[in-house]
Order: structure tokens, then sequence, then C-alpha cells
């Protein structure tokens, strides 16, 4: 389904990439309401990135309205007085790097709006560096740097969020913090994908509805080559596998947890 986009945003680039779009005027007068998810990106190639996650967003069959809030706005105001009715039924933010690896103005920027969605009660996809800084205290330790594609399985094959993926995944990683999965599983989390040389790849946080993705589900195969080639790593990325897998979760969060707790006006 088609992602409803504000003109001011850079429409032709996203639409090379594939990346579905529908007027607003146009959206408006469909029905039901379209979900409305705040997007958060922080990191290099933002461009790329956004056209990557947009383009899982969009593979779903629901209607979405994105408002993609600039790294900075963040500190402007745009999260306390938020575009148009300030309804939102979900978040999605996403940040490079480990915990330790960020700076203070993304950690700040990444601080502000999690407080933003734990204080709206608002469900969430968090990936990288925002599923880092937003997991409980004391979850992650430091371990060896994985830069590798990594054989995952999973860990509750009949989880909602977990539907049609197959026993085994291929999976990139590229990161250096793991959580066990006694860990993940004392702290009230569901562990759902996990991997022996590099832990819990994905958990959800069944209370307040959020998803936490370690690892840079988002990138394309070109992407991840390149995150792969600046690790040292010798491991080549094919096209199809974990790509099909992302848009299965997103998908499948969206669905099942993002769309039942929605609330529309009336038209």
């Amino acid at each position: 389904m088609p992602i409803i986009a504000d003109p001011s945003l850079p429409l032709t680039a996203w639409s090379s990439a594939g990346v579905d779009l529908i007027d607003p005027v146009r959206a408006a007068r469909q029905d039901p309401g379209p979900l409305r998810l705040l997007v958060l990106h922080l990191g290099a190639q933002p461009l790329e990135t956004q056209s990557h996650l947009l383009g899982l967003l969009g593979s779903t069959a629901l209607q979405l309205d994105i408002v993609l809030v600039q790294p900075d706005a963040v500190m402007t105001g745009i999260l306390r007085a938020p575009p148009g009715d300030g309804i939102f039924h979900g978040a999605v933010l996403v940040a490079d790097g480990d915990r330790g690896q960020i700076g203070d103005r993304a950690a700040s920027d990444l601080s502000e709006a999690i407080g933003w969605i734990r204080s709206r009660n608002l469900p969430a996809l968090l990936i990288g560096a925002a599923a880092n800084l937003a997991l409980p205290a004391g979850i992650l330790r430091a371990g060896e740097p994985v830069a590798e594609i990594v054989p995952h399985a999973l860990v509750q094959p009949g989880h909602a969020l977990l539907r049609d993926l197959d026993g085994q995944l291929d999976l990139p990683v590229i990161r250096r913090e793991q959580m066990s999965l006694q860990t993940v599983s004392g702290s009230g989390l569901e562990p759902l994908i996990s991997a022996t040389a590099s832990g819990v790849h994905l958990a959800f946080d069944p209370r307040r509805r959020w998803l936490f993705a370690l690892d840079h589900i988002e990138r394309g195969v070109e992407a991840t080559a390149r995150a792969l080639r600046r690790c040292g790593s010798r491991s080549r990325p094919r096209t199809g596998p974990w790509r099909t897998y992302a848009q299965i979760l997103v998908s499948r969060w969206l669905h099942a947890v993002v769309h039942p707790l929605a609330s529309f006006p009336d038209p």
C-alpha cells in the first residue's frame, strides 16, 4: 500500500527508490483512515536509510501516514507540538552504532524521542542504537565485535510477530553489545530470535508493545555490504533472505501490534 508523504519531503528520490507514495488529499478520502507513524532516523546516509525504511513500512497492506522527523527538529519542538491533530498510532526510531558509539547530541535526541513515545503509551519499533538506549538498564553487555552473516533461530516460533518465518534465518550482525536469552527473559521481555554467536537479535516488550531489533533490519544489500566491509568482514550478503524477513516482521508488527489498538477520528 502507498505511504502518505508531505510534499516538502524528497518524494522524487523516494519514488525512484521504489517507495509507493500517495497524495495527502487523496488519502484523506479513503476509509479506514491511515495509521500515523512518527519516524526518526539518526545516522549516516539519511536519504538511503529513509528510502529503505519507508520501503519496509510500505510493504504492508495497511495505509500509513508517515511523519518523518528530521534530526535537527527533535530538540526544537516537533515532539512537543506535533503536526496536525497530534494523534499518532506508533513510532519507529533508528540510530546507527551501539550505545557507546553515538554522540551526546544523538543520545539526547533519542532519549527525548523515547520519553515522548513512553509518555503517549505508543507501540514502537526500535532499531540499532535506538533499541540499545531504550532497553532496560543492565540488559546489554559488551562482547567481542561481530561483523558477519550469522545463522539465527526462532526462540518462539508460534509468536504472533514470527508467523510466516522459517525456523532458521541468516542475518547480518554488526555490533559489539549483546544480550543473552536468560537476561532478556528475566527482564520481562520476550526473546524472539537469537544466535549462539551474537545473542538475542529481536525482543518484544508486551507491556509497552515495543519491538527491539539490535541489528539494522532496514538496510538494503548494498548498505549492509558496505557496513560489513568497513568492519573488515569477508561476508557477502545475498539479495532477498533477510529483506524478506524484515518485510514480514514489520508487516506483522503493524498488523498484530499497532493496528488493533488504533482509533481513528470520525470522517
